[in-house]
């Protein structure tokens, strides 16, 4: 389990450090998986493959929906799973198995791989390496997806520390052969299709900007490239800053060029998924799916698409929507003061330390009798 294996890592003195995790259950056969399977089963949620049927549309503007789906997942007097609640989607065309598939597939290749990758929810192990060489990316501005799992391990990979007191140690698993159940309403944190296109959907793509300025088929990615230089020498330059965020960017739009050609395919012959509309239409289409949602989001809403002119091949930031533009720049700038707060990070490590726990009312082990 878990807690012996990181004991034994713990104890070998040439692992500096690692992270572990279990899984989220799965079905043992792909043909037997229902939709609250991949409901429940990725860190990914699936919400960006569901397709935008009229008639599934029409059942999500039914005002007992929200309520009946919400209860989430119930039982039956047996104990056994009770999928009534998820198959109404299934049976209005809302799921569709193919464009699932093609969409973890696309997932997977430009960002955390499903059966593979670590998982924060499924006991997410940190060793003391892992923890004091990384800060947490939790300054930056916008919410991104796999920010405490899937890309702080890449991180750590990136810059070899994987490998060993010597760099030649073999790579210790992130995922280990643990399973637990993750339990999860089918529409998300509030209704479904405002919450798929306005906060899902652009964490994700957030999320698969930042792989491909940290992990790299081939070499070092310019960002991995310059944290290693300053980890070296202890200064990050002003004046490298700014060159820095314009190579991120560049390399952000080869990634939306990539994103945009594999999510507009992730649809059925006649409707789009949530991703594709959101890829490749404009406000008015996005507007129709969102039918009687009230009140209608404001011009900046995340929610209403990547580019400025639908239809149009990517070929600079320009080609974004404006908000969509600012939140790159944002979030390319934080990179950049993420390294700045690697530099810092020893001392931060220090000062924490200098406190005992249970000392100050913040820490979740105080009792009024250590005032």
């Amino acid at each position: 389990d878990i807690p012996k294996r990181c004991e034994l890592l713990s104890k070998d003195h040439l692992i500096y450090s690692y992270m572990v995790s279990g899984s989220y259950e799965v079905p043992s056969k792909k043909q037997e998986w229902t939709i609250n399977e991949y409901n429940t089963a990725f860190a990914t949620r699936m919400f960006p493959a569901l397709i935008s049927t009229n008639n599934a549309i029409k059942i999500l503007d039914d005002s007992l929906f929200p309520q009946y789906i919400e209860e989430g997942i119930s039982y039956d007097q047996d104990g056994e799973l009770d999928e009534n609640k998820f198959s109404i989607l299934e049976a209005d065309g809302m799921f569709d198995l193919q464009v699932m598939e093609k969409y973890y597939d696309c997932v997977s290749a430009m960002g955390s791989k499903r059966f593979e990758s670590v998982i924060s929810g499924a006991a997410l192990v940190l060793s003391d390496g892992a923890i004091l060489d990384l800060p947490p990316f939790s300054n930056f501005r916008w919410n991104v997806m796999w920010i405490d799992d899937y890309l702080k391990y890449e991180l750590h990979r990136a810059l070899g520390h994987f490998e060993g007191k010597f760099g030649n140690q073999p790579e210790v698993p992130g995922r280990l052969n643990e399973y637990v159940y993750k339990d999860r309403p089918l529409a998300g944190q509030n209704n479904l299709r405002p919450y798929t296109l306005g906060s899902y959907i652009p964490t994700l793509f957030f999320g698969i900007i930042m792989d491909s300025w940290i992990r790299a088929e081939n070499g070092k990615t310019s960002f991995v490239t310059a944290l290693e230089k300053s980890l070296r020498c202890g200064t990050f330059p002003q004046q490298e800053r700014h060159p820095l965020i314009k190579l991120l960017l560049d390399d952000a739009i080869k990634r939306v060029q990539k994103l945009v050609k594999e999510w507009k395919e992730l649809r059925t012959v006649t409707d789009k998924s949530f991703a594709a509309l959101w890829v490749e239409s404009d406000r008015t289409e996005i507007q129709r799916i969102l039918s009687n949602i009230r009140p209608i989001p404001d011009e900046k809403w995340l929610g209403w698409g990547l580019l400025k002119k639908p239809a149009t091949n990517v070929s600079s930031i320009d080609d974004l929507r404006p908000v969509i533009a600012t939140c790159l720049t944002e979030l390319a700038e934080d990179m950049c003061n993420y390294i700045e707060w690697t530099l810092y990070w020893p001392n931060f490590v220090q000062s924490v330390r200098a406190v005992k726990i249970g000392e100050i009312k913040l820490d979740v082990s105080f009792s009024k009798d250590s005032e």
